[in-house]
């Protein structure tokens, strides 16, 4: 089963804004691009990426997953199913701040304001925001595009194997 990986806007920001701080905040940055390329092709279930994440773990959010990005920089990150949605990335103090805003709250995350991430890191063309799409497609031919997407062949002939003839 393979991982959804989705980021904001916001998310964005932070990272160009790490990404233009200092050496240590543009180490951060790239070793946050690498976690999030990674997350995208191979899922985050991989042995690499265990070594990441914090050493305490985190629970002031549930399911939530803290990568350090050394320099006192962390990436956090919430875990629902086979989607893993990319909240913050910054300085130690500013993420556990962050969290602790969050804390006792439930996180509720809608991938309708995310944006998806593909396998190569980059925001794919399709599930762009709103603002980005073509004026004419309506917000019901996103929602059909963002399943297709997710459906592959192997699978849509197991749901119709009687109407195909192998």
């Amino acid at each position: 089963m393979g991982l959804f990986v989705y980021r904001t806007p916001l998310f964005d920001k932070q990272l160009k804004t790490l990404g233009k701080a200092d050496k240590k905040g543009s180490l951060a940055a790239v070793r946050a691009g690498e976690i999030i390329n990674y997350l995208s092709a191979c899922g985050w279930r991989a042995l690499a990426l265990k070594n990441k994440l914090t050493k305490r773990g985190e629970l002031r959010v549930r399911k939530c997953l803290k990568y350090d990005l050394g320099s006192g920089y962390r990436l956090i990150s919430l875990k629902r199913g086979d989607e893993l949605f990319l909240l913050y990335v910054g300085a130690h103090d500013e993420c556990d701040r962050w969290l602790n805003n969050k804390r006792g709250n439930k996180l509720q995350v809608e991938t309708a304001s995310y944006i998806f991430v593909e396998e190569n890191g980059e925001v794919a063309p399709d599930h762009l925001p709103g603002d980005c799409l073509s004026a004419g497609q309506s917000d019901e031919d996103e929602y059909e595009e963002q399943l297709s997407a997710r459906l592959s062949d192997g699978v849509l002939r197991q749901i119709f194997r009687g109407i195909c003839q192998r």
